[in-house]
Protein backbone atom coordinates (compact mmCIF):
# COMPACT_ATOMS: atom_id res chain seq x y z
CA UNK A 1 0.00 0.00 0.00
CA UNK A 2 1.55 3.25 -1.18
CA UNK A 3 1.14 6.73 0.28
CA UNK A 4 0.27 10.18 -1.06
CA UNK A 5 0.73 13.31 1.03
CA UNK A 6 -0.96 16.72 1.06
CA UNK A 7 0.89 19.53 2.86
CA UNK A 8 -0.80 22.94 3.08
CA UNK A 9 1.62 25.72 3.93
CA UNK A 10 1.61 29.48 4.42
CA UNK A 11 4.71 31.61 5.01
CA UNK A 12 6.57 29.04 7.12
CA UNK A 13 9.43 27.82 4.90
CA UNK A 14 11.71 26.76 7.77
CA UNK A 15 9.01 24.64 9.38
CA UNK A 16 8.12 23.13 6.00
CA UNK A 17 11.77 22.29 5.36
CA UNK A 18 11.94 20.36 8.66
CA UNK A 19 8.82 18.41 7.72
CA UNK A 20 10.32 17.54 4.33
CA UNK A 21 13.50 16.42 6.09
CA UNK A 22 11.50 14.14 8.38
CA UNK A 23 9.81 12.66 5.29
CA UNK A 24 13.20 12.06 3.68
CA UNK A 25 14.22 10.08 6.77
CA UNK A 26 11.22 7.74 6.73
CA UNK A 27 12.10 4.05 6.83
CA UNK A 28 9.23 3.51 4.35
CA UNK A 29 10.32 6.28 1.97
CA UNK A 30 10.00 3.95 -1.02
CA UNK A 31 6.23 3.70 -0.45
CA UNK A 32 5.65 7.47 -0.85
CA UNK A 33 4.35 7.99 -4.38
CA UNK A 34 3.36 11.67 -4.36
CA UNK A 35 3.73 14.77 -2.16
CA UNK A 36 1.58 17.80 -2.99
CA UNK A 37 2.66 21.09 -1.41
CA UNK A 38 -0.09 23.73 -1.60
CA UNK A 39 1.39 27.14 -0.78
CA UNK A 40 -0.68 30.28 -0.02
CA UNK A 41 2.21 32.34 1.36
CA UNK A 42 2.08 36.12 1.42
CA UNK A 43 5.76 36.21 0.41
CA UNK A 44 8.01 34.28 -1.99
CA UNK A 45 10.33 32.57 0.50
CA UNK A 46 8.72 29.13 0.26
CA UNK A 47 8.59 29.28 -3.54
CA UNK A 48 12.22 30.38 -3.54
CA UNK A 49 13.20 27.24 -1.63
CA UNK A 50 11.74 25.13 -4.41
CA UNK A 51 13.19 27.20 -7.25
CA UNK A 52 16.64 26.87 -5.68
CA UNK A 53 16.06 23.10 -5.46
CA UNK A 54 16.60 23.02 -1.72
CA UNK A 55 14.16 20.11 -1.63
CA UNK A 56 16.08 17.93 -4.08
CA UNK A 57 15.68 14.40 -2.76
CA UNK A 58 14.21 11.00 -3.52
CA UNK A 59 10.80 12.43 -2.72
CA UNK A 60 8.27 13.01 -5.55
CA UNK A 61 7.31 16.57 -4.57
CA UNK A 62 4.86 18.63 -6.61
CA UNK A 63 4.66 22.33 -5.69
CA UNK A 64 1.50 24.40 -6.26
CA UNK A 65 1.34 28.14 -5.57
CA UNK A 66 -2.13 29.59 -4.89
CA UNK A 67 -3.49 32.98 -3.87
CA UNK A 68 -2.81 34.12 -0.29
CA UNK A 69 -6.58 34.23 0.41
CA UNK A 70 -6.97 30.45 0.00
CA UNK A 71 -8.25 29.03 3.29
CA UNK A 72 -6.99 25.73 4.68
CA UNK A 73 -10.10 23.75 3.60
CA UNK A 74 -9.87 25.21 0.11
CA UNK A 75 -6.21 24.23 -0.20
CA UNK A 76 -6.95 20.71 1.01
CA UNK A 77 -9.77 20.41 -1.51
CA UNK A 78 -7.40 21.50 -4.27
CA UNK A 79 -5.03 18.75 -3.19
CA UNK A 80 -7.86 16.20 -3.27
CA UNK A 81 -8.77 17.30 -6.81
CA UNK A 82 -5.22 16.54 -7.98
CA UNK A 83 -5.21 12.94 -6.78
CA UNK A 84 -6.30 9.72 -8.44
CA UNK A 85 -8.65 7.85 -6.13
CA UNK A 86 -8.78 4.77 -8.32
CA UNK A 87 -5.56 3.61 -6.70
CA UNK A 88 -5.57 1.78 -3.35
CA UNK A 89 -3.45 4.10 -1.29
CA UNK A 90 -3.20 5.98 1.98
CA UNK A 91 -3.55 9.75 1.93
CA UNK A 92 -1.77 11.71 4.67
CA UNK A 93 -2.62 15.30 5.57
CA UNK A 94 0.16 17.16 7.38
CA UNK A 95 0.40 20.71 8.71
CA UNK A 96 3.62 22.40 7.66
CA UNK A 97 4.85 22.68 11.27
CA UNK A 98 4.83 18.92 11.93
CA UNK A 99 7.90 16.69 12.27
CA UNK A 100 7.52 12.91 12.00
CA UNK A 101 9.28 10.03 13.69
CA UNK A 102 11.26 7.87 11.24
CA UNK A 103 8.69 5.05 11.36
CA UNK A 104 5.59 7.25 11.13
CA UNK A 105 4.54 6.25 7.60
CA UNK A 106 5.22 2.55 8.13
CA UNK A 107 3.37 2.46 11.46
CA UNK A 108 0.32 4.11 9.87
CA UNK A 109 0.43 1.60 6.99
CA UNK A 110 0.39 -1.27 9.47
CA UNK A 111 -2.88 -0.03 10.99
CA UNK A 112 -4.58 0.07 7.59
CA UNK A 113 -4.07 -3.67 7.21
CA UNK A 114 -7.44 -3.87 9.00
CA UNK A 115 -9.91 -3.18 6.17
CA UNK A 116 -12.52 -1.87 8.63
CA UNK A 117 -10.28 1.09 9.47
CA UNK A 118 -10.53 4.07 7.11
CA UNK A 119 -8.78 6.78 9.14
CA UNK A 120 -5.77 6.92 11.47
CA UNK A 121 -4.24 9.63 13.64
CA UNK A 122 -0.89 9.59 15.38
CA UNK A 123 0.37 10.70 18.79
CA UNK A 124 1.51 14.30 19.14
CA UNK A 125 4.52 14.29 21.45
CA UNK A 126 3.99 17.97 22.31
CA UNK A 127 0.61 17.41 23.97
CA UNK A 128 0.44 16.98 27.73
CA UNK A 129 -2.55 15.78 29.68
CA UNK A 130 -4.19 18.53 31.73
CA UNK A 131 -6.32 18.42 34.84
CA UNK A 132 -10.04 18.74 34.08
CA UNK A 133 -12.13 20.46 36.74
CA UNK A 134 -15.24 18.52 37.69
CA UNK A 135 -17.50 21.56 37.20
CA UNK A 136 -16.38 21.99 33.58
CA UNK A 137 -16.99 18.29 32.99
CA UNK A 138 -20.51 18.54 34.46
CA UNK A 139 -21.49 21.43 32.18
CA UNK A 140 -20.12 19.59 29.12
CA UNK A 141 -17.24 21.86 28.12
CA UNK A 142 -14.37 19.58 29.16
CA UNK A 143 -13.77 15.88 29.77
CA UNK A 144 -11.14 13.38 30.86
CA UNK A 145 -12.34 11.12 28.05
CA UNK A 146 -9.99 11.43 25.09
CA UNK A 147 -10.78 11.54 21.39
CA UNK A 148 -14.43 12.57 21.66
CA UNK A 149 -16.60 15.45 20.45
CA UNK A 150 -18.49 16.87 23.42
CA UNK A 151 -22.01 18.31 23.44
CA UNK A 152 -20.42 21.76 23.53
CA UNK A 153 -18.61 21.09 20.23
CA UNK A 154 -15.26 20.89 22.04
CA UNK A 155 -12.91 18.16 20.80
CA UNK A 156 -10.84 16.34 23.41
CA UNK A 157 -7.34 15.41 22.26
CA UNK A 158 -5.92 11.89 22.18
CA UNK A 159 -2.90 12.18 24.45
CA UNK A 160 -2.33 9.20 26.73
CA UNK A 161 -2.37 5.45 26.38
CA UNK A 162 -0.14 2.73 24.96
CA UNK A 163 -2.62 0.83 22.80
CA UNK A 164 -4.52 1.70 19.66
CA UNK A 165 -8.13 2.78 20.19
CA UNK A 166 -11.14 4.06 18.30
CA UNK A 167 -11.66 7.83 18.17
CA UNK A 168 -14.52 10.11 17.09
CA UNK A 169 -12.30 12.57 15.25
CA UNK A 170 -8.80 13.04 13.86
CA UNK A 171 -6.63 16.10 14.29
CA UNK A 172 -5.92 17.79 10.97
CA UNK A 173 -2.26 18.44 11.79
CA UNK A 174 -1.51 14.76 11.02
CA UNK A 175 -4.34 12.53 9.82
CA UNK A 176 -4.44 9.71 7.29
CA UNK A 177 -7.24 8.08 5.30
CA UNK A 178 -7.72 5.15 2.97
CA UNK A 179 -8.23 6.73 -0.45
CA UNK A 180 -10.99 4.22 -1.22
CA UNK A 181 -13.13 5.99 1.41
CA UNK A 182 -12.50 9.52 0.13
CA UNK A 183 -14.46 9.48 -3.12
CA UNK A 184 -16.86 12.41 -3.16
CA UNK A 185 -15.55 13.77 0.15
CA UNK A 186 -14.51 17.42 0.49
CA UNK A 187 -13.59 19.74 3.34
CA UNK A 188 -16.23 22.27 4.33
CA UNK A 189 -15.02 25.63 2.99
CA UNK A 190 -17.47 27.48 5.24
CA UNK A 191 -15.04 26.68 8.04
CA UNK A 192 -11.98 28.84 7.42
CA UNK A 193 -9.47 27.04 9.63
CA UNK A 194 -11.39 26.16 12.77
CA UNK A 195 -13.09 22.78 13.06
CA UNK A 196 -12.63 21.71 9.45
CA UNK A 197 -10.75 18.62 10.63
CA UNK A 198 -13.33 17.52 13.21
CA UNK A 199 -16.15 18.11 10.71
CA UNK A 200 -14.39 16.12 7.97
CA UNK A 201 -13.36 13.24 10.23
CA UNK A 202 -16.76 13.09 11.93
CA UNK A 203 -18.40 12.67 8.50
CA UNK A 204 -15.79 10.06 7.60
CA UNK A 205 -16.51 8.15 10.85
CA UNK A 206 -19.94 7.29 9.42
CA UNK A 207 -18.22 5.35 6.61
CA UNK A 208 -15.80 3.34 8.73
CA UNK A 209 -13.64 3.17 11.82
CA UNK A 210 -11.26 5.94 12.90
CA UNK A 211 -8.44 5.02 15.27
CA UNK A 212 -5.66 6.71 17.22
CA UNK A 213 -2.33 4.91 17.08
CA UNK A 214 0.18 5.84 19.84
CA UNK A 215 3.00 4.12 17.91
CA UNK A 216 2.75 6.73 15.12
CA UNK A 217 4.66 9.55 16.78
CA UNK A 218 5.05 13.15 15.60
CA UNK A 219 5.63 16.62 17.01
CA UNK A 220 3.34 19.51 16.20
CA UNK A 221 5.36 22.58 17.02
CA UNK A 222 2.39 24.91 17.53
CA UNK A 223 0.22 22.45 19.46
CA UNK A 224 0.78 24.10 22.84
CA UNK A 225 0.52 27.63 21.47
CA UNK A 226 -2.50 27.30 19.18
CA UNK A 227 -4.76 29.65 21.06
CA UNK A 228 -7.15 32.29 19.82
CA UNK A 229 -5.24 35.57 19.56
CA UNK A 230 -7.55 37.74 17.45
CA UNK A 231 -11.25 38.50 17.55
CA UNK A 232 -11.83 37.40 13.95
CA UNK A 233 -10.68 33.90 14.96
CA UNK A 234 -13.34 33.90 17.66
CA UNK A 235 -15.88 34.50 14.89
CA UNK A 236 -14.56 31.54 12.91
CA UNK A 237 -14.78 29.33 15.98
CA UNK A 238 -18.31 30.59 16.63
CA UNK A 239 -19.32 29.73 13.05
CA UNK A 240 -17.95 26.20 13.45
CA UNK A 241 -20.06 25.72 16.59
CA UNK A 242 -23.22 26.92 14.81
CA UNK A 243 -22.62 24.56 11.89
CA UNK A 244 -21.79 21.64 14.19
CA UNK A 245 -24.92 22.25 16.25
CA UNK A 246 -27.01 22.19 13.08
CA UNK A 247 -25.28 19.36 11.21
CA UNK A 248 -23.79 16.87 13.71
CA UNK A 249 -27.04 14.89 14.16
CA UNK A 250 -27.74 16.30 17.63
CA UNK A 251 -24.31 15.37 18.98
CA UNK A 252 -23.51 19.05 19.56
CA UNK A 253 -26.28 20.89 21.43
CA UNK A 254 -27.11 24.63 21.63
CA UNK A 255 -27.27 24.97 25.42
CA UNK A 256 -23.81 23.46 25.84
CA UNK A 257 -22.38 25.69 23.09
CA UNK A 258 -23.80 28.71 24.92
CA UNK A 259 -22.18 27.56 28.19
CA UNK A 260 -18.86 26.97 26.45
CA UNK A 261 -18.81 30.42 24.79
CA UNK A 262 -20.01 32.15 27.98
CA UNK A 263 -17.41 30.54 30.26
CA UNK A 264 -14.66 31.06 27.70
CA UNK A 265 -15.54 34.74 27.81
CA UNK A 266 -15.50 34.93 31.60
CA UNK A 267 -12.23 33.01 31.88
CA UNK A 268 -10.52 35.15 29.20
CA UNK A 269 -11.59 38.36 30.92
CA UNK A 270 -10.49 37.09 34.35
CA UNK A 271 -7.10 36.01 33.00
CA UNK A 272 -6.61 39.30 31.16
CA UNK A 273 -7.23 41.28 34.34
CA UNK A 274 -4.77 39.09 36.20
CA UNK A 275 -2.09 39.45 33.50
CA UNK A 276 -2.96 43.02 32.41
CA UNK A 277 -3.42 41.94 28.78
CA UNK A 278 -5.91 44.09 26.85
CA UNK A 279 -6.09 41.67 23.88
CA UNK A 280 -7.38 38.87 26.10
CA UNK A 281 -10.04 41.24 27.44
CA UNK A 282 -11.25 41.88 23.89
CA UNK A 283 -11.30 38.15 23.22
CA UNK A 284 -13.30 37.55 26.39
CA UNK A 285 -15.83 40.22 25.45
CA UNK A 286 -16.14 38.66 21.99
CA UNK A 287 -16.86 35.24 23.47
CA UNK A 288 -19.51 36.72 25.80
CA UNK A 289 -21.10 38.60 22.89
CA UNK A 290 -21.23 35.51 20.69
CA UNK A 291 -22.66 33.40 23.49
CA UNK A 292 -25.73 35.63 23.60
CA UNK A 293 -26.26 35.79 19.83
CA UNK A 294 -25.69 32.03 19.39
CA UNK A 295 -29.45 31.18 19.44
CA UNK A 296 -30.11 33.88 16.82
CA UNK A 297 -27.34 32.61 14.55
CA UNK A 298 -28.65 29.05 14.81
CA UNK A 299 -32.20 30.20 14.05
CA UNK A 300 -30.91 32.15 11.05
CA UNK A 301 -29.15 29.03 9.75
CA UNK A 302 -32.32 26.93 9.91
CA UNK A 303 -34.40 29.73 8.37
CA UNK A 304 -31.98 30.02 5.42
CA UNK A 305 -32.01 26.23 5.07
CA UNK A 306 -35.81 26.22 4.98
CA UNK A 307 -35.90 28.95 2.33
CA UNK A 308 -33.34 27.04 0.25
CA UNK A 309 -35.40 23.85 0.52
CA UNK A 310 -38.61 25.63 -0.52
CA UNK A 311 -36.79 27.24 -3.46
CA UNK A 312 -35.50 23.87 -4.68
CA UNK A 313 -38.98 22.36 -4.35
CA UNK A 314 -40.49 25.26 -6.29
CA UNK A 315 -37.92 24.89 -9.10
CA UNK A 316 -38.54 21.14 -9.20
CA UNK A 317 -42.31 21.62 -9.44
CA UNK A 318 -41.83 24.16 -12.26
CA UNK A 319 -39.69 21.70 -14.24
CA UNK A 320 -42.21 18.91 -13.73
CA UNK A 321 -45.04 21.17 -14.94
CA UNK A 322 -43.15 22.00 -18.12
Amino acid sequence: MRSSIIICTRSRPRALYKLIESLQNQDAISTISKILVIDSSIDNETESLFSKKVFESQLPISYHRVSHDYTLPRKRNLGLSLLNFSEKEILHFFDDDVELSVDYVSSIRAVFEDSNIIGVGGADQNLKKKHVYKFLELVGVASNQEGVILKSGVNTQNISGAVQRETEWLSGCAMSYATSSLKGQLFDERRHFDGEDSDFSYRMSKKGKLVWNPSSRFSHKSSMAKKVTKNHKVRYHFKHLVLSCAEFDGKVQPQYCFIYLFFNGLISIAMSLKRFRILETRIGISYLFFSFIFPLALAQYFFAKKIQSLSKKSNSDTIDTK
